[in-house]
Parts: structure tokens; sequence; C-alpha cells
């Protein structure tokens, strides 16, 4: 085997890519002007190295932490604070902090002992002082960080589409436990945006430091992005989608995919597709009516019972709290495994090329193939589906879907073509034939992926 060879397959076997974007870019650094005082450099120094591996270890795990390194009564302690934004999983969460406790030297010469210092990034935030600024949610040192490149387009609509979202997104955050998600679109002009208050900051806090924020970011109105960094909030909006939709951070998208689906399914009709039968948007919660499926997903065959006529509208999630079972999956001899996937196949078929609207799923997995009597697969949830012309080759839009189900290419750049489907419906082929979950492997012994396994095993063959 040559070298090249070699190296090809220690990187598949060995890399860890991130699932998504990390968002390590810095957005801006800010260090205090004082130093420790000199006689207590040396404890300080020792207490700020302890606290950032105290902050690594938990923030990797959670997200977030409050470290404090020192006695409270001395000069030396350190208090320190790092949290990632909440759409970023876990693995890409570490990326960017890492990423973070690397620039944060730049506030911190040895020699001096620099007592205090901020680091915002898009995807986390750093920060670390010799007091306790935990309860602290603005400060003088709060700024607005503006993009380089003026908004090119209708100006007055993309400031009132700007206007709006801001709004939106400091009012509800506070009442979303400090988070929130969201876009404006209208005439043409897409505008994205995200707000977060740090875990320490409450809710009357965070409302105040977000209005304040929004306040300041009107000074960005001309460029294509904004930022407004705050000692207990973060606040961006920008022209490019640059979040990880997640329907359950936002009431609207959630009430947008329910509508979604039940407009394009009840325009479908295929074998392989669920057929709904009606709604309801009366109560509490909105539901749909599907037709009767005794033998529920293809997921609970691969993992666990539940037996569902009419369920809570719950995109991405219908039957996610179970894992794979190998008792479970006994069921499933390979002639119904084949089966079901040549009726998986048919059903993507028919969205893609055959029926009056083109389709695009965005969202195939495990949990949204529901069996009949007879095993055969009918594709559910269209609460991320997307219609498209036979003139389009692609469509821009904000990325949504399952991580580790999603194309990269898609994830990457966020045009979406039917080659979405067919990457999800490949990792759900290995999911199949191999009865384990992508997103378990690590419950299953292996460190990575089940694409990533299969792929190395298939490149470890080929290459010896």
């Amino acid at each position: 085997m040559s070298l090249a060879s070699f190296f090809l397959v220690f990187l598949c076997c060995h890399a860890l890519p991130s699932l998504a974007d990390p968002r390590e870019t810095e957005a801006a650094v800010l260090c205090t002007n004082t130093t420790a005082p000199t006689p207590l450099r040396q404890a300080f120094l020792e207490n700020f190295y302890d606290a950032l591996d105290a902050l690594t270890s938990e923030v990797t795990r959670q997200r977030y932490a409050l470290i404090v390194r020192g006695s409270t009564q001395s000069n030396a302690t350190v208090y320190a604070f790092g949290e990632c934004m909440k759409d970023l999983s876990i693995p890409d969460c570490g990326v960017c902090f890492a990423q973070c406790k690397t620039s944060v030297l730049k506030c911190f010469p040895i020699q001096r002992g620099v007592n205090g210092g901020r680091l915002f990034f898009d995807g986390c935030y750093l920060r670390y002082d010799g007091y306790n600024f935990f309860n602290e949610s603005v400060s003088p040192k709060d700024m607005t960080v503006c993009g380089n490149e003026d908004f090119r387009g209708n100006w007055s609509v993309y400031k009132a589409n700007t206007l709006e979202l801001v709004r939106n997104l400091s009012v509800e955050a506070p009442k979303n436990e400090g988070f929130f998600v969201g876009y404006v679109s209208r005439r043409n002009v897409t505008v994205y945006g995200l707000a977060q208050c740090w875990k320490y900051v409450n809710a009357t806090a965070c409302q105040n430091c977000l209005a304040k924020a929004a306040t300041r970011i009107d000074s960005c109105a001309s460029k294509g992005e904004g930022k407004a960094l705050n000692a207990g909030c973060y606040l961006r909006y920008s022209t490019r989608n640059f979040y990880i939709s997640s329907s359950h951070n936002n009431p609207q998208e959630k009430k947008d995919h329910f509508f979604n689906e039940v407009n394009l399914i009840s325009r479908i009709h295929h074998k392989n597709l669920v057929k709904l039968l009606g709604c309801s948007i009366t109560g509490p919660e909105s539901l749909l009516v599907y037709e009767f499926v005794p033998n529920h997903s293809l997921y609970d065959h691969l993992s666990g019972p539940e037996s569902l006529l009419v369920y809570e509208f719950l995109p991405n999630k219908s039957l996610d709290r179970f894992i794979f079972d190998k008792n479970k999956g006994k069921e499933l001899n390979w002639e119904k495994r084949y089966e079901i996937i040549i009726g998986t196949v048919e059903g993507l078929v028919y969205l893609h090329e055959n029926s009056k609207t083109r389709i695009i799923h965005r969202d195939i997995k495990a949990s949204n193939i529901l069996l009949d009597a007879k095993f055969r697969a009918k594709i559910a949830d269209f609460g991320l589906a997307r219609s498209f012309q036979e003139d389009e080759s692609h469509i821009s839009t904000a990325i949504a879907g399952t991580l580790g189900y999603m194309a990269p290419e898609y994830l990457a750049h966020g045009q979406l073509t039917e080659k979405a489907d067919v990457y999800s419906f490949g990792v759900l082929l290995l999911e199949i034939v191999t009865g384990r979950q992508n997103n378990r492997s690590k419950a299953l012994e292996y460190s990575d992926s089940l694409v990533t396994v299969v792929s190395c095993r298939f490149l470890a063959l080929f290459f010896f």
C-alpha cells in the first residue's frame, strides 16, 4: 500500500469532522487594561489556567460553565465563564471553544497577568476577570460589529425586514430560555437572525440586554450583517443564513412547518407516501390525522415500540426517543428490508420526478418511514419539505434537517437539490442493512459515525 493510500485511510478513520459549521470566526476580543498586583501574579496565573481547563471540560460536556478559582477574598481570584450558541451540536461547540481558548491568550501577556478578557466568536463566548461579573448584563465595554459589505438590493425592504427581525428576536428570546432564531422574508429579501443571553443572566436582565443591543445594532443598517456584543447577550443578523434551524426554538417556524406539511401532502398521492386524513388547529397543540399504519415506523422495528394514530406535530422527533434494538430488528428479514428500501426509493422518485409539484423532503430518516400491515414503506413528516419548479436547478434556503442525515454540500452552501434526499437515503440504507443508527455510533462502541465507519472499512478493503 502506498504512503498516500495509508494517509487517506488514516484520515478517514481518525478525523472527527464537524457535522455542521462550528462558527469559530472571531467577532471581537476585548481585553482590560488592568493587571494583577505584582506579588499575586503567579497565583493569578495558576488560577487562570485552572479555570480555563475546568471551563473546557464543562463547556464541551454541557455547552456552558461558570468557574471560580482561588479564594474569593483574594485579589488573585479568577472568575470565568464560557458558553456556546444553543443551536450548535456538542462537537461543534467543542471546535469553537477550542479556538476561543487559544485566542484568549491575546488578553493574557504572561509577564503582566492581565486580569480581564472577553472573546466573542460567532459560535461561542469566553470571559474571565478578577471580579464577579456573573450578574452583569450590560457594561461600558459593550460594542457593535458591522459587516464589511454594504447591502445591495431593495434597501427600504431590507431595512424594514431587519428592524422587524431584530425586534422579534429581542422580544422572544427572553421568553424562550434566553435563545431565539428566525428570519423575515419579504419581497425577495431575507434576513436571518439569532439572539442569545448568557446562562448567568435572568429573564429580566436578558430582556434589558437585548433591548439595548437592538438599539445599538441599528448602526449597522447599511451593511449586510450586524452583531451586538454585550456582557450578558449576543445579537446577530445577516443576509446569509448562519444558524442551524430548530423548530422547537421558534414557535413561528413550528407553525410554518405544520401548514407546510398540510399544504404539500394534501396534494400528493402515492402508495409509498402516508395519507393525510385531516388536521386540527383548535387546541393548544396542532394535530395531524394520518391513515392508521399498524406497524408504525421503520425506526420502531429497528428500535422499540410505539403505536400512533393521531400524533402531535413535532418535526424531527416522532419516534426519536427510542434506540435501535437487536431483538426488535429480528422481525425484519432480508426480504422485508429489501422491500422497505425499494418502497422508499419509489416514494422519493415520485416526489422528485413524478408528482405535479416536485418536492424535496429534507428529512429522510428511519423515524419518518412508516410501515403498513404488510411492511410496505410510507414516507411521512413533510414539515421541512420544499417544492420547486421544473426550471429550477436548486433552491437557496435556510438549512434544516437532522444532523447526520444532511448532505455535506447542503450544510456548506445551503443550496437544496434532490441530492440532499439521496444522501439522507444513503445513510438510511446503511442503517437498514446494519441495524445500527448513524448518530448513535458511540453507544455502539464506535468512535465515529456509522457513515465514517463504513467508509473506512470500504477504503481499507480497497487499498489492502
